[in-house]
């Protein structure tokens, strides 16, 4: 279970993760034996990828790749179908403006040739697995000109990458491509969607 790991990951005992995530003791108590609920608050939502990012980091910082791309897996297999676009937020994200973008677009590009090219040899691997969901990329904040207020930007869909709607064939490759992104200057966030 998700809580258990992000436990022994980082060492926290149960009073320490409530405290944390703002949640009561039975509420613990059903996250870890039942998992997380299907529509999560925007404020636990927030709390539980602030862990999750956390451990990843513990993890990376000890080059425990396996183990991280393990709890990534779990982490988006735990939360896929908690976490819904309407409650994710864009405002840690830089802001983009229009002449921003251009200048992002070469990046995206590659960045859509690395992760067709990934769902491509994990769909020969695997076949068409996972759920079919909606909505699943990265998106990044864009404030449209004559607008006061930025927005999400779905800016590269897994559905531009891959014919193939099982999400279990782009997750495997979403750390990978989200690292390429942010090394190359483009800040963004990946949204997993919600159940077709």
């Amino acid at each position: 279970m998700l809580l258990q790991q992000i436990q022994q990951i980082l060492g926290h005992d149960k009073a320490a993760l409530r405290s944390e995530l703002g949640i009561s003791r039975a509420t613990l108590h059903r996250w870890e034996t039942r998992g997380l609920p299907p529509i999560l608050s925007t404020g636990a939502k927030q709390r539980i990828e602030a862990l999750a990012v956390a451990t990843l980091k513990s993890l990376d910082a000890q080059g425990k790749r396996e183990e991280s791309d393990r709890f990534y897996k779990l982490f988006i297999e735990s939360t896929n179908h908690s976490i819904a676009l309407n409650a994710w937020s864009i405002g840690d994200l830089k802001v983009y403006e229009h002449e921003d973008i251009e200048a992002l677009l070469p990046t995206i590009e590659r960045a859509r040739q690395l992760w067709t090219q990934r769902c491509a040899e994990s769909a020969r691997e695997h076949g068409d697995a996972g759920t079919c969901v909606i909505g699943a990329g990265f998106y990044l904040s864009f404030l449209p000109e004559k607008s006061r207020k930025p927005r999400a930007w779905l800016f590269l869909s897994a559905d531009s990458v891959t014919p193939y709607q099982g999400a279990g064939v782009w997750e495997k490759s979403v750390r990978e491509v989200h690292r390429f992104l942010k090394d190359n200057g483009v800040e963004c966030e990946y949204e997993s969607g919600n159940m077709h």
